[in-house]
């Protein structure tokens, strides 16, 4: 079993703060949306269709066009299409665990953009570039920056509560 877990982002309404979301079926966008690959529903978490990109999508206009065929409510992340991807092609389950770390009334920070352009760019030049532009964004928000760290270590702890209060049942739905 792959389990991909950590944050994700509420891409439709019906999702709020801190909730715990699985996986009905995992997609990716690329300027289209792929097939989906199937995942095993983990209890306790409320089941989502889930869309990953290898940038934030919240603000993606193609992505709101496309996503109107999946089923509500959709969550996006940065890196579950690409385990799931992975996991298809050697025929092992994959579980999706996340909590929803943003929502369309409450975004991430406009600085965001830029840090994640440089965690999943492969340029250096480029990846550097944009985090300092994350950075300076940062400073010129610091307001936002200090709520996004407060929210860093709430999201930590909820992750680790979560995983102890539900790691029985990720383990029977595979057995």
């Amino acid at each position: 079993l792959i389990v991909s877990t950590g944050l994700a982002g509420a891409f439709s309404s019906g999702l709020t703060l801190d909730e715990w979301v699985t996986a009905r079926n995992v997609h990716l966008y690329d300027g289209a949306l792929s097939n989906a690959f199937t995942a095993v529903p983990v209890g306790a978490a409320l089941p989502v269709s889930f869309v990953s990109s290898d940038e934030l999508v919240v603000k993606h206009a193609g992505l709101a066009q496309a996503y109107e065929g999946l089923r509500a409510p959709v969550a996006v992340d940065m890196e579950t299409a690409a385990l799931a991807a992975v996991a298809a092609t050697r025929s092992i389950p994959i579980a999706v665990f996340r909590l929803i770390s943003d929502t369309p009334e409450r975004p991430m920070p406009g600085f965001m953009n830029d840090v994640a352009r440089a965690i999943v760019d492969t340029d250096l030049r480029a990846r550097l570039t944009s985090g300092a532009r994350g950075i300076k964004g940062a400073l010129r928000e610091p307001v936002a920056a200090a709520r996004f760290a407060r929210d860093l270590s709430r999201w930590s702890k909820l992750l680790a509560q979560g995983w102890a209060e539900r790691a029985d049942s990720i383990y029977s739905a595979t057995v």
